[in-house]
């Protein structure tokens, strides 16, 4: 596994990336990736989604992942993107108090922003088996139900499935999305990454 996340903006209202990918030959589905991470989920990703967007996700487990199983299900979020939009609208204190500075927060909440309203298809779902598989699947998806449930110890979730540091300012957004340049600070940019959502220049 490459150990990546992906959000998805797709043409029918399901979190069952195996759905997805199966019937995208059939007349009037199709999907796009339009942001990927490694290793952990971005911020921005959290917030386009409430609990109650969870679906069970049966996954079907490799012979020498679990000898005593041979599938699991777990909850993955979809939702419309114009709920996606609303819940993104609400969460700019979020961002403010997880950058530690309310300019910083808010660029890049605008940044989340303008990524949704730019999405053409309908509905979002995000598929990060690839990271839940990382570790105990079904302890991850329990993490990550937590961090949708809106509360304080939500946030507190989200910065960590984020890989995220209190306390360290993450740089600008513009300089999160080229973060591959030789003399930045490996936690600033961590956290530039957790808050930047790995969205696409143009999604498609």
């Amino acid at each position: 596994m490459a150990n990546r996340a992906y959000l998805l903006n797709t043409s029918v209202l399901t979190s069952n990336p195996f759905a997805l990918a199966r019937d995208l030959d059939k007349p009037g589905n199709s999907y796009a990736e339009v942001a990927e991470a490694s290793y952990a989920i971005p911020i921005p990703w959290f917030f386009c989604f409430k609990a109650d967007d969870l679906q069970m996700v049966t996954v079907e487990l490799d012979e020498d992942e679990d000898e005593d199983e041979e599938a699991i299900e777990v909850g993955l979020p979809c939702t419309t993107v114009a709920k996606a939009i609303e819940n993104m609208s609400q969460a700019l204190p979020h961002f403010e108090a997880i950058a530690g500075d309310p300019a910083l927060g808010k660029a890049y909440w605008q940044h989340a922003m303008d990524a949704l309203k730019a999405l053409p298809l309908p509905y979002l779902t995000m598929n990060p088996l690839e990271i839940m598989f990382m570790v105990d699947p079904l302890d991850y998806a329990e993490e990550m139900a937590q961090a949708f449930e809106g509360d304080a110890a939500a946030i507190a979730q989200i910065k960590n499935l984020a890989g995220y540091t209190d306390g360290i300012a993450p740089y600008a957004p513009d300089v999160a999305g080229g973060v591959h340049g030789a003399g930045l600070d490996d936690v600033h940019r961590a956290n530039s990454v957790a808050l930047h959502g790995g969205f696409h220049a143009s999604p498609h």
